[in-house]
């Protein structure tokens, strides 16, 4: 469904940036630790994951 840019700012304010945008999560921590993921992108885990 195409909800305009601002309609969600009119229902959520501030919020509707994180909803329009996204955000970047980094694992910090885990990082910080030293842990390596298999997969740190997104594509090639999904491609693995559905055998591509």
């Amino acid at each position: 469904m195409v909800v305009p840019a601002f309609a969600m700012r009119l229902l959520y304010g501030a919020m509707a940036d994180t909803l329009l945008k996204g955000v970047r999560a980094l694992p910090g921590r885990l990082q910080e630790l030293g842990y390596r993921f298999k997969f740190p992108e997104l594509e090639p885990a999904l491609r693995d994951l559905l055998g591509r």
